[in-house]
């Protein structure tokens, strides 16, 4: 029942990859042996019962002068007309253009029926005895990979670049509900200044087109087991099977979760939950025309709101309100901006000098912060803290984070974190595991690992952090990371790809019956750059989710340059490959330590300043 077989790839056909020859001759066994089993009209599988996607009927093609014309009809009842056929024409590839069809032609696999015979790919439709007005009928199966990826992102992306050469007999599928990739350090510049958006964007299927054996679905994964995982078509809601070995779960995580679809300006809303209640309802951002449009339409608000000297609040003082509130003045110099934070400072895990540097360029700009209140909009006393006694015209939350893991059993996520829980809980080796639910106190440590093993979770959609198997909830000395065997980490690209390799080591380990590999806290995660505005920034490194942790490493230009290359890079190429962001910061340190002198000294008058 193994709908693609591990042999080499080819062009010949329009699934499976398989070479003419040998799928002629693996067919015709199973052709014989079909048609003893039933002896029917009924083409029977000894797969799971096909699984069949209604699609809209094609439009007829005519890409040959003269010819006729047949018909494919599959069990839904979706009929599509092909002109223009010859009987030259072979089946495999008559389903090379049903593929630029229908996507369904690409997600499973799919055999073509003439009365109780499977035709061949490489028959010709005279061989066949297909003439003019033949109706062929089209039998889907589930789709089964070696790896399936779940997300698009840095981790997933990492995923694929890691494992395609291991697996290259074999299929990798990518699942994601957007069809393009949008790198997120740049997404909020986006808004205010819209030409720099196409620069960050990347579709899918040109992310991949380097890998001969990794297959792009655009799908919502709505749950997974052992094994298998149910998807859902973002067309028409429609779901489907894609059966696995081995699974790498990266599916990132949603900001500002205060809303109950969980999406801001910072991350599209893909998820079809999330848009039946999203202020952009009538966008579809999971496309980039969609995407497009909403960054354009927030433009020309952004706009509107400019010329009549409008107030905007942002909520949220850490990297992204900071970012958005400098971008805003900058941009947008007639708006008047509020940053609002219960914490005592902005910035809270990063070192007080980037604090400090970063709280004298907001106050020089006219930013206006205000710490140590926390946001409640239907509270009047709040508004009257903020100085803002008539609410603002505007108000953006880029404050917290979400998860976007419903698809996983409860039983695998944790009871608590940032959001109120429900991150993948995981192993030191990234393997999803088992709650643990023996003992009092005994938190978000894991029990036993879940699905054998073969589902890894990596990037913000997990934990970020490994509870040590002896902690209590409470400790003595009071250090908040003495409970972990691997503290808290960074929600940050670089932390994601990094613990996204050695998912991917411990899968091949895993296949060989090799010993895997623990991780350990990734050194690349305490990498923070910040922007003020597109001329001014700090980058901080060894920062970790505790308070005024790290070191700057250099502020101002300098700083600014290096947000640059790590948002805007000069090739598109360096977004297909995350891999390459670790060295574009080590490359840009001496660079940025020899032409910081001047920033090192403002950063210096700032601090005896404040």
């Amino acid at each position: 029942g193994s709908c693609f077989p591990c042999l080499p790839r080819c062009n010949c056909c329009c699934c499976c990859g398989c070479s003419r020859d040998s799928r002629k001759a693996r067919r015709a066994g199973r052709d014989q042996a079909r048609e003893a089993r039933c002896g029917s009209s009924r083409c029977c599988r000894s797969a799971p019962r096909p699984a069949v996607v209604r699609a809209k009927a094609a439009q007829p093609v005519d890409e040959a002068a003269g010819g006729f014309s047949i018909q494919v009809r599959a069990v839904a009842g979706t009929t599509w007309t092909l002109n223009g056929t010859s009987k030259e024409q072979t089946i495999g590839e008559i389903k090379e253009r049903l593929v630029a069809e229908d996507q369904r032609f690409r997600t499973y696999r799919a055999d073509l029926v003439l009365g109780s015979k499977v035709l061949g790919d490489a028959e010709t439709l005279g061989q066949c005895n297909v003439g003019p007005g033949a109706r062929l009928a089209a039998v889907f199966s589930d789709l089964w990979a070696a790896v399936l990826v779940v997300g698009g992102g840095a981790a997933g992306r990492a995923a694929l670049q890691e494992l395609s050469p291991a697996f290259q007999d074999q299929w990798i599928i990518l699942v994601d509900p957007q069809e393009y990739f949008e790198h997120p350090c740049g997404i909020l510049r986006a808004y205010a200044d819209p030409a720099s958006w196409e620069a960050l964007v990347v579709p899918f299927e040109d992310a991949i087109s380097r890998y001969p054996n990794v297959q792009f679905i655009q799908g919502e994964v709505k749950s997974l087991w052992l094994g298998s995982a149910t998807v859902g078509s973002p067309a028409d809601g429609t779901e489907f099977t894609i059966r696995f070995e081995y699974c790498v779960v990266a599916t990132g995580c949603s900001f500002a979760p205060l809303r109950a679809s969980g999406e801001s300006l910072w991350k599209p809303t893909s998820l079809s939950e999330a848009q039946k209640s999203s202020p952009w309802v009538a966008l579809d951002e999971r496309t980039v025309a969609g995407r497009r449009r909403h960054v354009l339409e927030e433009n020309r608000r952004l706009w509107a709101l400019h010329d009549r000297g409008a107030s905007v609040l942002v909520v949220g003082a850490d990297y992204h309100g900071v970012e958005w509130a400098c971008d805003l003045r900058h941009y947008f110099p007639n708006l008047v901006v509020t940053l609002v934070d219960n914490l005592p400072r902005c910035l809270g895990t990063l070192p007080r000098a980037a604090a400090e540097y970063t709280e004298q360029y907001m106050r020089r700009k006219g930013i206006k912060t205000v710490y140590e209140v926390k946001y409640d909009p239907e509270s009047v006393e709040f508004w009257h803290q903020v100085g803002l006694p008539g609410q603002a015209d505007v108000t953006y939350v880029l404050h917290g984070v979400s998860p976007r893991n419903g698809f996983m059993p409860p039983s695998t996520v944790s009871s608590r974190g940032p959001g109120g829980g429900g991150w993948i809980l995981t192993n030191t080796h990234m393997q999803v595991c088992l709650r643990s639910a023996v003992g009092r106190g005994s938190g978000d440590r894991t029990s036993h690992v879940w699905a054998g093993g073969h589902i890894f979770a990596v990037g913000d959609c997990q934990y970020g952090a490994v509870v040590s198997k002896s902690s209590r909830q409470t400790n003595s000395s009071g250090d908040p990371l003495e409970n972990f065997t691997i503290p808290p980490v960074p929600k940050t690209a670089l932390a994601a790809v990094a613990w996204s390799k050695l998912a991917c080591r411990n899968i091949l380990a895993l296949d060989s019956g090799w010993p895997l590999e623990a991780a350990s806290w990734p050194s690349e995660a305490g990498i923070i750059a910040v922007s003020l505005g597109p001329h001014d920034g700090v980058v901080c490194w060894k920062v970790k989710v505790v308070r005024d942790s790290g070191e700057v490493v250099f502020c101002g230009e300098p700083a600014a340059e290096m947000k640059r290359r790590l948002t805007w890079p000069e090739e598109r190429e360096w977004l297909v490959d995350p891999t390459k962001w670790l060295a574009t910061f080590q490359e840009g340190i001496p660079a940025g330590r020899l032409l910081s002198e001047q920033g090192r000294s403002a950063l210096r008058l700032s601090s005896r300043a404040w």
